[in-house]
């Protein structure tokens, strides 16, 4: 006998008893009866609303000791169902990219064996964990891409033969949902879920910052090379870093993963950008110029009279008063009119000229702050301070009209609330070690990030109990789990 719980109901499934061969006529009677009896039965099923389980989910669902797997029909549907008790399992996959270039080797069989066993080592650990040993309502797809080199992105004169190899293992935690196909109960591999990435030799990066600025790129396979604010540390879990809220990186001791950039060399990256804020400024006064030469003009002061007359010509016999009004607003109208074009077309040092003379004023104090550098001022670190968006003592906001470059520059130290502008570190890889072994690791922590308490990710009650707990969930709680000095040991030292 079967039992699968429904709507908090056991359902019991008993084989029928077997029966003696009827004659060939009275076996074709018996089907036909039996064929519209079953009509009969699914027309009264079918026509009961069946709600979700349960109507107002506020925690996990209660099952009979025979239902082992916490079979339950999958809200509405009756083809589907949860199974809240099945144990975990995980199931695995592997990519192998094409090269993106003929002067990248393809991975060989030793090189593919040494990068699967550093992801078998890495998913191995949370296999071991309780939730991804013991776990139930949830399985894990191992989705693993090996053996690629991003050409565009290694810095100039890196031998593309030796460069690391990038893998990386996606991790998604699906809850158990099978569907009714042909008969038969599967296991659906059509659900969603949160995946979370660990990839090794992959630079962090500006760590979903927008970057500063750009340098043009080195060649016709290079991408521009981005300047970027030094990416913060927001927490630590286990003694690892998290920067941004969203990376959790681990990197070879004492091997920096961002290179500061010099002031000489920011100054020559953004100067083109406060060049465009000035540009910009500068095409837009000479709109308002021409505007304003519009409206100071005799003729369009008398198409507005003809307008006037036009519309309002018939009262000066009927309604003189009413007519003399209106003549006295028009021309108002054209004073007000004329006075406002005049004043933007002719912007002052306060705030309602602010659009114009920031950007003005910050494009010529770097060009004079670049020309004016020592060698060794050239050669200090950068640190970029933001221009404040809230308004002065005067009313003027110093971010008005600076649109591409947002901020100044300054020497690292100079100022208490500037930010040190870096760019990935092109010196990183020790290219003398195999192309596969894993000299960074990180881990996109960002959209299961809630915080940390007490050192350990934060995972709340679900919001729904509807289905099986799965994605971040399981994310969270596997990361709480895991040996974190034994993921920790899989980067070459």
């Amino acid at each position: 006998m079967a039992r699968l719980t429904v709507h908090g109901q056991v359902h019991q499934h008993q084989a029928e008893p077997e029966t003696r061969r009827l004659p060939r006529a009275a076996e074709a009677a018996l089907r036909i009866a039996a064929a519209a009896g079953l009509l009969l039965a699914t027309g009264a099923a079918l026509s009961q609303q069946i709600p979700r389980y349960p109507p107002n989910p506020s925690g996990p669902p209660a099952f009979e000791a025979d239902n082992p797997e916490g079979l339950i029909f999958a809200g509405r549907r009756t083809d589907g169902r949860h199974a809240w008790k099945r144990k975990v399992h995980w199931r695995s996959s592997t990519d192998t990219p094409a090269p993106s270039s003929p002067l990248v080797p393809r991975a060989s069989a030793a090189e593919l064996q040494a990068m699967a066993r550093t992801l078998d080592a890495l998913v191995g650990v949370f296999k071991a964990t309780p939730s991804g040993s013991k776990g139930e309502g949830f399985w894990v797809n191992d989705s693993r891409r090996v053996g690629f080199v991003n050409l565009h992105t290694t810095p100039p004169g890196a031998p593309p033969g030796r460069w690391p190899m990038q893998f990386a293992s996606g991790l998604f935690p699906f809850y158990h949902e099978d569907d009714l196909r042909g008969g038969t109960w599967r296991l659906s591999i059509k659900g969603e879920t949160e995946a979370t990435y660990f990839s090794f030799n992959q630079m962090p990066g500006a760590v979903g910052q927008t970057p500063i600025a750009q340098e043009p790129a080195t060649g016709p396979d290079r991408l521009p090379v981005e300047l970027f604010l030094r990416p913060r540390v927001t927490d630590t879990f286990f003694g690892l870093p998290i920067y941004e809220r969203n990376l959790l990186l681990i990197a070879r001791p004492g091997r920096d993963p961002w290179a500061a950039v010099t002031l000489g060399r920011a100054l020559r990256a953004t100067l083109p950008l406060f060049e465009k804020d000035r540009e910009n400024a500068e095409q837009r006064l000479a709109r308002l110029r021409e505007e304003n030469d519009k409206l100071q003009s005799p003729a369009w002061e008398q198409a507005q009279r003809d307008e006037f007359e036009k519309n309002n010509g018939a009262l000066r016999e009927t309604r003189p008063s009413n007519y003399a009004v209106r003549l006295a607003n028009m021309e108002r109208y054209i004073g007000v009119t004329r006075a406002e074009a005049a004043a933007k077309a002719n912007p002052q040092r306060d705030a309602a000229g602010a659009w114009y003379w920031n950007p003005v004023d910050a494009h010529a104090a770097a060009r004079r702050q670049a020309a004016e550098l020592t060698p060794a001022q050239a050669a200090a670190p950068a640190c970029w301070v933001e221009a404040p968006s809230q308004p002065g003592a005067d009313g003027i906001k110093p971010s008005e009209g600076r649109y591409a470059m947002r901020g100044d520059l300054v020497a690292v130290g100079s100022a208490a609330d500037c930010r040190e502008l870096v760019v990935t570190n092109p010196s990183y890889f020790d290219l003398n070690l195999p192309r596969t072994a894993p000299q960074i690791m990180t881990l996109d922590v960002g959209r299961c990030h809630l915080g940390l308490r007490d050192g350990l990710f934060i995972v709340p009650t679900p919001g729904r109990w509807d289905s099986p707990p799965h994605g971040c969930h399981r994310h969270r709680t596997m990361w709480n789990e895991a040996d974190w000095k034994a993921i920790a040991a899989l980067i070459a030292p």
